[in-house]
């Protein structure tokens, strides 16, 4: 019944879409001012990720550049007001009009970040958001076969397909470069390779202090803070299988070995209700809490997931890793294939189970054993380029060379 009410209320964006077209054709009458560049994020929904980090990049290094947060919720437009920054509802006269008169858009899921219908003209960068390790775009032939809306977006206006609208298309590495080429079936010279702007902020010298991870220092004395991120899943009822009773019973190993558990739903899954208990050694993250997992990871000592690409940021602080693959030949026909193959390019530890689970947490803080350096540190080679702290700059350099 919710899929049904899902992909229903996805109908009825796209038709509403559809009806408001000629305001897309409309757009390119509109002049376009060079130094006027927008940014959104996460379908306009969040202020976080590698859109954010230029956005301030250029807030604080280009004075010249009149720089443009756009999103669907008030409580961000007001955040960024209330920083002295620019900001307008996406879909509101000065969302459009801003949009319209841009010649540069930056994105980390597609034009639905900004305003798509105001984006006829201008530089459309692509900002994408992490290593692929899962199949996207073209590749993907389970979603696309599985998506109404995507089949309807071809054959009713494939004219206007994003994915053709964007000029450039930003990677952290030769593989992720030739993902691109072959998932969006882009030519090569529209990849541009400058390293991700989420990995400066992985990077940074003195990460920013997070009030949840000092909280829990203070009361749990030297405690170690580990990560669980599970991935996005078509189906809800298979993510909710996995926080099983076994899964709660870590609860004692972790007090045991004083390590605190944070866990973070993936951003499609935020209407899944957090599991709660005071005494609970695992805490379940809101998005209020950790609307970026980015300025998370430099705190935690060890991270766990399925079959997330976060592990391929986390590989630039070369930190265990533990894989949890309880159902990966669901996964494979159901969800998502991979590029590559998965137990020889995930770094760390596979489990079948939360005992197994257990039992690698004894031995990587435990007994301290780590056997996956050499093999961490080989893949992070393969998919980041770059750790200088550049990645920002490197952008917006480019993007400036482009106009100019």
């Amino acid at each position: 019944m919710e899929s049904i009410k899902k992909a229903m209320k996805k109908i009825i964006k796209f038709i509403k879409f559809v009806l408001l077209l000629p305001l897309y054709w409309i757009s390119f009458l509109f002049f376009k001012e060079k130094k006027l560049w927008v940014f959104g994020s996460w379908f306009g929904e969040r202020y976080s990720d590698n859109s954010k980090y230029v956005f301030e990049y250029v807030q604080k290094n280009e004075p010249d550049i009149r720089a443009v947060w756009l999103s669907h919720r008030k409580d961000i437009v007001k955040m960024l007001e209330l920083k002295g920054y620019e900001a307008y509802l996406i879909n509101s006269f000065k969302g459009y009009i801003t949009s319209a008169k841009a010649s540069v858009y930056f994105f980390t899921q597609g034009l639905v970040d900004v305003n798509s219908l105001g984006s006829g003209r201008g530089l459309k960068i692509q900002l994408w958001h992490g290593v692929p390790l899962k199949k996207i775009g073209y590749d993907d032939t389970i979603t696309r076969n599985t998506s109404i809306t995507f089949r309807m977006s071809q054959k009713l206006i494939p004219f206007i397909n994003e994915v053709n609208r964007w000029s450039y298309i930003i990677s952290s590495s030769d593989y992720t470069s030739k993902i691109f080429q072959s998932a969006f079936r882009k030519p090569k010279e529209h990849i541009v390779m400058t390293g991700y702007p989420r990995s400066d902020i992985i990077l940074k010298r003195n990460p920013d202090q997070i009030y949840l991870i000092n909280e829990l220092k203070k009361k749990h004395g030297k405690c170690k803070v580990i990560g669980y991120f599970p991935t996005f899943r078509n189906d809800e009822k298979h993510h909710l299988m996995l926080f099983n009773k076994g899964f709660f019973n870590l609860n004692q190993l972790l007090e045991e070995l004083n390590v605190i558990l944070l866990v973070k739903f993936h951003f499609g899954h935020l209407d899944i209700p957090p599991y709660y208990n005071e005494a609970s050694r695992i805490i379940f993250l809101t998005e209020e809490e950790c609307e970026d997992i980015n300025f998370l990871l430099p705190h935690l000592d060890l991270i766990l997931t399925d079959y997330s690409g976060v592990f391929y940021d986390y590989l630039l602080l070369n930190r265990p890793m533990i894989f949890i693959p309880f159902d990966i030949e669901e996964y494979l026909t159901e969800d998502r294939e991979f590029y590559d193959d998965y137990f020889e390019s995930t770094p760390g530890i596979k489990c079948s189970d939360w005992d197994e689970v257990g039992l690698s947490l004894k031995k990587i803080i435990g007994e301290k054993v780590d056997e996956y350096k050499k093999q961490r540190n080989a893949i992070k080679e393969k998919v980041h380029n770059f750790e200088d702290l550049n990645n920002c700059k490197r952008i917006v350099e480019f993007v400036k060379k482009e106009m100019y």
